[in-house]
């Protein structure tokens, strides 16, 4: 009997571990918040709802969070099986696999009160020679991209959304490419940017309303997981729906 207990120890051991890998998603992100956040509240709105959604079918989430550029490169390989979130874009489908919306992200333009931009078509900002603040490695808007990629419209890249407020605020950017909810969580609770609350806004006029998706690597395993969480996320109702204008 001793000698049973043994073998059966050793042989669930293996299997417990084998388990435990292969039912948790683990996940690179970049701190965002509200959307997404190491110290926020479930770490964010974001997580909150993917966590919920692979819970349905009893995998477990990992989410580590690194710079966004480290965050995309590390998400390339294992342990990860993937990155949070990201918007849809064309040339990203040919590398990853993505999810449904977990959310929408309302796209718009920062701008300094003092000086606001008045533009019909993007192209109007460069007739009128301004400087556009975009954060390096964020996916924006097809047409945006496309005019910065071009040289069309004059652009300033920041590592992150609070360096690119801090741009807009000393003059050195005429608007930033920001998310609404973002601007806003920024504001409130950033100390080094009470002093400008004030003095920035969001246009009211947004670019897009820009799909948030968990992105997957193109293996078996990561087809795998797309097809749970998708399901899950039908199941607990959360597939998200963009939101009309103010």
């Amino acid at each position: 009997m001793r000698q049973l207990t043994i073998l059966l120890c050793l042989w669930y051991i293996p299997l417990t571990a084998w388990c435990e890998q292969h039912l948790t998603a683990r996940f690179a992100a970049s701190e965002w918040a509200p959307y997404m956040g190491a110290h926020l509240p479930q770490q964010g709105r974001a997580v909150a709802t993917v966590r919920a959604a692979f819970a349905r079918n009893g995998i477990q989430l990992q989410v580590d969070f690194y710079p966004w550029a480290r965050t995309i490169a590390l998400a390339r390989a294992a342990p990860y099986d993937g990155y949070l979130v990201e918007y849809d874009d064309a040339m990203l489908r040919k590398e990853w696999l993505y999810s449904l919306p977990v959310a929408y992200s309302p796209l718009g333009l920062a701008e300094r009160v003092a000086n606001p931009v008045v533009w019909t078509r993007l192209e109007d900002l460069a007739a009128q020679r301004k400087t556009i603040g975009v954060v390096q490695g964020y996916v924006n808007t097809p047409e945006l991209d496309r005019l910065i990629a071009q040289g069309t419209l004059n652009s300033d890249r920041s590592a992150d959304d609070l360096t690119l407020l801090h741009k807009l605020a000393a003059g050195r950017v005429d608007v930033a490419v920001m998310d609404a909810q973002v601007f806003e969580y920024l504001l409130l609770t950033q100390s080094t940017l009470r002093a400008h609350a004030h003095q920035l806004r969001l246009q009211p006029r947004l670019l897009e309303q820009k799909a948030l998706n968990v992105v997957f690597r193109k293996t078996p395993r990561g087809q795998w997981l797309l097809n749970q969480f998708n399901q899950g996320l039908r199941a607990v109702g959360n597939i998200a729906a963009p939101k009309p204008p103010a």
